[in-house]
This record gives C-alpha cells, sequence and structure tokens, in this order.
C-alpha cells in the first residue's frame, strides 16, 4: 500500500510516525536523551542485532553516557503499514555506532513498532538483525 491508497487517517498516522522516527534518528545521533525520552515508550523494548535487549532507561543510560555512540543511520528501504493505533515500519539500511571499545558499521534489517496512546505516538519495540 503507498501512501496515495491509504485513506486519509491512515496517511496521517503513516506521516506522522515517519517523521516522528526521523526525530529519533537525530536525537539517536545527537545523544539527545531529553527528546529520546519523549519518542521512547516507558514499556519500550530495543532488541539489538547481537540478541540481547533493552528497556527504555537502559538504552538511553547507554545512548546518554557515551558508551553507545551513534554516528550514522542510512536507510534505503522502508515500508509502513498501520494497524488501528499500531504503525509498523520494515526497513533495511547501514549503521555505524561505537560500542565495545570500537566503531562497528553494518548493513540492518530493522522492525520498529509505535503506539498511539493518550493522541501521542511512541517507539513500543525495536527489532535489529545485521544482514550480508
Amino acid at each position: 500500500m503507498t501512501l496515495e491508497t491509504m485513506n486519509a487517517s491512515t496517511r496521517a498516522a503513516v506521516e506522522a510516525v515517519a517523521a516522528l522516527d526521523e526525530r529519533r534518528i537525530a536525537a539517536t545521533v545527537a545523544a539527545d536523551v531529553d527528546a529520546l525520552r519523549g519518542i521512547l515508550a516507558d514499556d519500550l523494548v530495543w532488541t539489538h542485532a547481537n540478541g540481547n535487549s533493552d528497556s527504555k532507561s537502559e538504552w538511553i543510560d547507554k545512548v546518554g553516557s557515551g558508551k553507545v555512540r551513534y554516528h550514522s543511520f542510512a536507510f534505503e528501504e522502508k515500508r509502513f503499514r498501520a494497524f488501528d493505533a499500531t504503525v509498523v515500519i520494515n526497513g533495511k539500511g547501514t549503521t555505524s555506532v561505537y560500542h565495545h571499545g570500537g566503531v562497528d558499521t553494518f548493513r540492518m534489517s530493522i522492525t520498529a513498532v509505535y503506539a498511539n496512546r493518550d493522541g501521542g505516538w511512541q517507539m513500543v519495540a525495536m527489532q535489529v538483525t545485521k544482514i550480508p
């Protein structure tokens, strides 16, 4: 389904989440933990490419402390699907991140889930998978 074929409310949801996801990416690269606190849901589960998971507070602590520093994200593909108060993003791209004492640049596939709660969108889940 493309934006042109979506009904107005679905299109508005997808456009809102697409813009919010771009703000999340910018806030992540900037280590803007204040912005991230508003974008990420309190019950967020962030599953990393190595299979480990973080809660919102764990992930924000890593980004805010500099233990993990994201240098860039570049997506060549993002698909959006909307279901009632949920938007799912599936995408492929490349990221560069400092962690574990070095910089790791890799291709990835992501699944991000945003939920509309009390009139506002927040990310509730992220799954990152390394791809060749």
